[in-house]
């Protein structure tokens, strides 16, 4: 008992560290939404695996209880996934949002809990046959409400005027849902309100799980319905023509685009030396350096004349990156070559100087226009004189 009690706690703390994780990474909301259901509706086939070999009453409730909590969250990470694709999740406040799970999380302390076992009952002592209670029909009611909001909502991507390709996941991702919604009430039906002479017909909610799984993997890799954001982020960030150079906490370069390594020096899984790269640079003020060392979480920009491969004026703009919590994590490096900019200035100041002489000269010209004028106007009244 000791050490099967042993390695279930050590599960559970394995299971709670793994979605810990997942909530902490900076993968995609919507990824961890259905990353989070998904461990939800594992517990269900594990835990009935489990149950067949146990033949200790005690730990086979504990399998019973943990997949109808991990069924309690499925119910709600559908809801969830549903307001994350219909992109109604980010007008929603945090608290919304954790009332939404409150009657998931009263229905798994229920399963959970069994008080007066009146959720559930072993027949002859053993977990494989149950007889249930008034609050399991009220653990159902929970799961159904929660499946109908989700129908509803993917529904109504169905009329979206985005495209095809929504419909075509909506649809998907709605034929998964009706799929384990079918399988399970017919495991209720069949199990549960005509179980006759206490034969179970095994696998039904897990073959629901099984194809409502498929459906999700066919919307992914078809329609590619989680990656489209971010590959089309890192095609642009792979060609547009400025270098970027991403650093950790410890100036390590994590990765960088085509563009700067173009800028030559920097390389990946390497250290970069930013006054070891800007050693021929012009015009270069020290203290861009060393508040690059010293200032690691502040924004730095500045412009510098580079004399590796020619004469290059480069545009240097580093910005700090933070996670989710504000914490510091790396810096980004933005380089952008603004030596043509940079030359058409400089043309443009020099006609600019050119015209401001030019003007000068016209200015003096006119100057001496109106002088001799003077004279002239001077000269002709001197000689009216003598006529008069």
């Amino acid at each position: 008992m000791g050490e099967i009690e042993l390695d279930f706690g050590i599960f559970l703390f394995l299971l709670f560290v793994m979605i810990c994780f997942i909530a902490a990474s900076s993968m995609n909301p919507l990824h961890k939404v259905y990353l989070w259901f998904h461990v939800c509706m594992m517990l269900w086939p594990l835990s009935q695996f489990t149950l067949a070999l146990m033949d200790n009453p005690f730990v086979q409730s504990i399998y019973v209880k943990l997949a109808f909590a991990g069924l309690s969250l499925t119910g709600y990470g559908w809801l969830l996934f549903s307001l994350f694709f219909t992109k109604r999740l980010n007008s929603m406040k945090k608290q919304h949002i954790a009332v939404l799970g409150i009657p998931a999380v009263v229905a798994g302390v229920v399963a959970v809990a069994n008080p007066g076992e009146w959720f559930m009952k072993p027949v002859d002592g053993f977990y494989q046959i149950r007889d249930y209670g008034p609050l399991f029909w009220v653990f159902v009611a929970v799961a159904l409400g929660y499946a109908v909001a989700s129908a509803s909502l993917l529904t109504t991507s169905l009329r979206r005027p985005e495209g095809k390709a929504i419909q075509k996941q909506a649809a998907l991702f709605l034929s998964g849902l009706l799929l384990l919604v079918i399988f399970a009430i017919a495991d209720v039906v069949l199990n549960v309100l005509y179980a006759g002479d206490r034969l179970v017909v095994p696998g039904m909610l897990s073959i629901g799980i099984m194809l409502s799984v498929l459906c999700f993997m066919l919307a992914i890799m078809r329609y590619n319905a989680f990656g489209v954001v971010s590959i089309a982020r890192e095609n642009v960030v792979r060609h547009m023509p400025a270098g970027v150079i991403v650093l950790d906490r410890h100036d390590l370069v994590i990765d960088l685009n085509d563009s700067a390594k173009r800028f030559g020096y920097a390389q990946k899984d390497r250290f970069f030396d930013l006054p070891g790269y800007l050693k021929d640079a012009d015009d270069l003020h020290p203290s861009y350096v060393e508040r690059f060392t010293t200032e690691k979480t502040r924004l730095l920009q500045f412009e510098v004349k580079l004399r590796n491969d020619g004469m290059r004026h480069v545009a240097f703009r580093i910005t700090p990156i933070y996670n989710s919590r504000n914490d510091w994590i790396g810096r980004i490096i933005l380089m952008n070559d603004v030596t043509k900019l940079r030359t058409l200035l400089e043309k443009t100041h020099k006609q600019n100087i050119t015209l401001h002489l030019r003007n000068d000269e016209l200015l003096k010209m006119q100057k001496e226009l109106i002088e001799a004028n003077e004279k002239l106007k001077r000269l002709a009244v001197t000689d009216e004189l003598p006529g008069t």
